[in-house]
């Protein structure tokens, strides 16, 4: 298998392509163009070869993402056939993210790493759309992007990013209280006002008053947005912690991502 970047004269600057061989160096089938996205330049291509007999091409992409550049990948069954769409490998859109590179993993999944200028210098994720999400020794920005992810931040002050709601069911293996935080979007959660959480919009256990909008369960670890406090509406399981302790300190209120 080999893969490069070529100018096909279709006015795009690049496009990025595959070629599958066989042991004798013999053709299987014509080149394959890998992305699908073809507005600007696509380049720098790698490939790896999955354990389930397919292969995963990445690369990176000008503005696609509306950010710079962007890291980007499309898997590929035994016979070259596509396995879903193109996907971008990072959950954090801003800044540049370049240079992907893959390592295979036994289940035929596959480790993705690329090269960061958003807070995040590398972030390795164990599927094309959800998985774990695996920060490093540096200060990690990690973001929820799907629901039942799983974090682990490493060593580091890691920021745990839920951007709505809505994508519960993830789970924080490695949380540090005092050193870690989780920050939420103010306007995807009625409109908190952006810093630390004020200590009288959380509370252990149960809602104690209409006020209160996050709440930690002490027993199972895990926290909960509530729209309304101890009103009627149902509270939304955002993740669940390793911890069985957490305090509104832990939590920020960011404007925007």
């Amino acid at each position: 298998m080999t893969v490069w970047q070529s100018n096909d004269g279709s006015g795009n600057v690049n496009d990025t392509y595959a070629q599958r061989f066989a042991d004798n160096g013999a053709l299987l089938g014509g080149p394959i163009r890998v992305n699908s996205y073809r507005v600007g330049e696509q380049n720098s291509p790698t490939v790896a070869a999955t354990a389930d007999g397919g292969f995963v091409v990445g690369w990176q992409s000008a503005d696609q993402d509306g950010s710079g550049q962007g890291s980007y990948a499309q898997r590929f069954d035994a016979t070259g056939g596509r396995v879903g769409n193109e996907f971008r490998l990072s959950n954090v859109a801003a800044g540049d993210q370049s240079l992907p590179s893959f390592a295979p993993t036994p289940d035929g999944g596959f480790i993705a790493t690329w090269g960061g200028t958003a807070g995040v210098a590398r972030i390795f994720q164990g599927s094309t759309t959800s998985g774990n999400v695996l920060g490093t020794s540096a200060d990690d920005l990690l973001v929820s992007t799907s629901m039942r992810e799983a974090f682990v931040g490493g060593a580091g002050a890691d920021v745990f990013r839920f951007e709505t709601p809505d994508l519960g069911g993830d789970a924080i293996l490695d949380f540090q209280c005092g050193q870690d935080r989780i920050e939420v979007m103010g306007s995807a959660f009625g409109g908190l006002p952006t810093g630390q959480l004020n200590a009288g919009r959380f509370a252990l256990n149960a809602p104690v008053d209409a006020d209160d909008r996050f709440v930690f369960n002490t027993t199972t670890g895990v926290l909960s947005y509530d729209p309304d406090g101890n009103g009627a509406m149902a509270a939304t399981a955002i993740a669940a912690l390793n911890v069985r302790t957490l305090s509104a300190s832990d939590i920020w209120v960011v404007a925007s991502a």
